[in-house]
């Protein structure tokens, strides 16, 4: 595993503040390929931070399908958000994709961490800002582009995400099938 100074330097956490942060981020999990992290219908208790690897947020649909709704990378923050933050039951499973390195927080040294350092409080509204400023910007590309559209917004938005996960992944996010994918990667 990297040096979790490394990892939070790649999240743009100040190195001066980083032997701060990995008091908090003390964990060490390490999931096979098919492993879950947090499963659907659990109570969010961790934050993390992907070392090594990715991890899909998926949901089971009303009939049967399982939905990929994100896949997080390497440097990713992970969690369910509104479990975590609500303590309500999550909607969706956290599974690895690949070999999976995660660094994480329990809530509860989070929201101590969280009420002792504005720097932190700082950080994680600014994280929150960019998460909500994208989740907006898909779930309106969802509902009102074509999927030749979408899958524009995709590989400009988020080229890592077309460059490295698989595309199984990518046609759900984008509520298609591969081979409908493999059409639009085409043109």
């Amino acid at each position: 595993m990297k040096k979790p100074e490394d990892i939070f330097e790649k999240i743009g956490i100040d190195q001066s503040q980083a032997s701060l942060w990995s008091t908090v981020f003390k964990h060490k999990i390490t999931l096979k390929k098919g492993e879950i992290w947090l499963k659907e219908g659990e109570v969010c208790q961790h934050l993390g931070i992907i070392v090594k690897g990715m991890c899909r947020h998926g949901f089971t649909n009303s009939e049967g399908d399982d939905i990929t709704r994100w896949v997080s990378l390497e440097s990713d923050i992970i969690t369910s958000l509104s479990s975590f933050i609500s303590g309500d039951r999550s909607n969706e499973s956290i599974q690895a994709i690949a070999t999976s390195e995660i660094l994480f927080a329990d809530k509860h040294d989070w929201l101590l961490f969280f009420s002792r350092y504005e720097s932190v409080r700082q950080y994680w509204t600014k994280t929150l800002e960019q998460y909500l400023i994208g989740l907006e910007e898909r779930l309106f590309n969802q509902i009102s582009k074509k999927a030749q559209d979408r899958y524009n917004y995709l590989h400009n938005k988020y080229p890592r995400l077309i460059r490295e996960v698989p595309n199984k992944y990518i046609a759900s996010i984008l509520g298609i099938n591969s081979r409908h994918l493999s059409r639009l990667r085409l043109k």
